[in-house]
């Protein structure tokens, strides 16, 4: 029966504290919104951590096909409070990993079993379900995580087990499955390939970690930053390399017998570091791109380097099932095979997300997570 069944009441509008990003470049503002009740297909879920993503930062500076004003953050885990009619298999009480990815099940992508590439996908829904004094929010990434109640589809609500921290499984509902993501799926990492990661950052350490459980070796992780490889190197890396000293092209073709690696995975999100990915792989090899370049880069490139039988292939959201994956990497966590606790830089309440982000921006951070009360 739907809420206003007779004999029922309709559910209420609910008020929540959020950070809306009103205008390019500006902090965000601390309110209160108003959270409509889930409708048809629909699950409240009380936020209780949120990653801040660089993807958030590139749209606090940019907006890039976001509509203003809007409430960020997309990398979620939480408990359900209200669940809207023709919902199967989700309850009140459940834990959940919230997917940014609609998961609809019924478009050609889902049928296909890539539901990362859901035609449904939207980078600002305007759902109706968030506002201000009248006025719609959009909800970045159809998941508006910056906020202590947000609605989403029920695919997107990835219920998983309770007893692990949300804190520290939020991560998986981005940057730690689309790192892993592009190392299995993508790249399709078997035992004894040689591998280089581009960048150290959430994605690309959790490439690194994709790989070591593949069996990669070596696993050369690049990045300007020694604090970043040292990490790196904690999380399966064989070989750090400083791209500000050394030659990164160079150091990967003499430990590679002067071939290049494999597969080789760009997660930046910068044609020149991707034209440097793509020349340490080897013939027959595979460069994978994740990184987030700004609208309108483009890469130069050579015909030739895909005539010697190399791949150049991206990878959104690391190619994932959630429904498979996020339960499956919970359970790593769980037992310690996957690492999540070292990726977390800091936690903020929700009234200091814009430290989160200076830090993110300063590149002190790996990873902050917005905390709520």
């Amino acid at each position: 029966m739907s809420a206003t069944d007779e004999g029922k009441a309709p559910k209420a509008v609910t008020r929540a504290r959020a950070a809306v990003l009103d205008s390019i470049g500006e902090p965000l503002r601390l309110t209160t919104i108003d959270v409509q009740p889930p409708g048809p297909g629909e699950v409240m879920v009380r936020v209780r951590a949120c990653g801040v993503c660089r993807s958030d930062l590139h749209i606090q500076k940019t907006s890039e096909m976001v509509t203003l004003p809007a409430v960020l953050g997309h990398e979620a885990a939480g408990v359900i409070e209200q669940v809207g009619d023709r919902v199967d298999g989700l309850s009140p009480g459940d834990h959940v990993i919230i997917a940014w990815t609609p998961s609809c099940g019924q478009c050609p992508f889902c049928l296909r079993g890539t539901p990362n590439l859901c035609a449904g996908l939207q980078v600002s829904p305007a759902t109706g379900r968030l506002s201000e004094g009248g006025r719609l929010l959009s909800a970045y990434m159809g998941v508006a995580g910056f906020t202590e109640l947000t609605v989403v589809g029920a695919g997107q609500a990835i219920k998983i087990r309770d007893d692990v921290p949300l804190d520290r499984v939020c991560l998986i509902g981005c940057g730690v499955m689309t790192g892993y993501g592009a190392a299995v799926r993508a790249g399709d990492i078997r035992a004894g390939d040689s591998v280089a990661v581009f960048g150290c950052g959430a994605v690309g350490l959790n490439a690194i970690q994709g790989a070591a459980l593949a069996g990669g070796d070596p696993i050369i992780a690049v990045d300007l930053n020694e604090e970043k490889l040292g990490l790196a190197r904690q999380l399966g890396a064989t070989c750090g390399v400083n791209a500000g000293t050394h030659d990164p092209i160079g150091v990967i073709g003499e430990l590679t017998g002067g071939l290049g690696a494999d597969v080789v995975i760009e997660a930046v999100g910068n044609v020149n570091v991707l034209a440097q990915a793509m020349a340490a792989t080897r013939p027959g090899g595979t460069a994978v791109t994740v990184g987030l370049t700004e609208i309108g880069a483009e890469l130069k490139m050579s015909p030739l380097w895909l005539v010697f039988d190399r791949t150049l292939r991206g990878s959104i959201y690391g190619s994932a099932n959630p429904r498979l994956d996020f339960p499956r990497l919970v359970d790593w966590y769980a037992s310690k095979r996957l690492h999540l606790d070292e990726l977390v830089t800091a936690s903020y309440p929700l009234e200091r997300v814009n430290e989160a982000f200076d830090a993110l921006d300063a590149g002190t951070a790996i990873r902050s997570v917005i905390v709520m009360d």
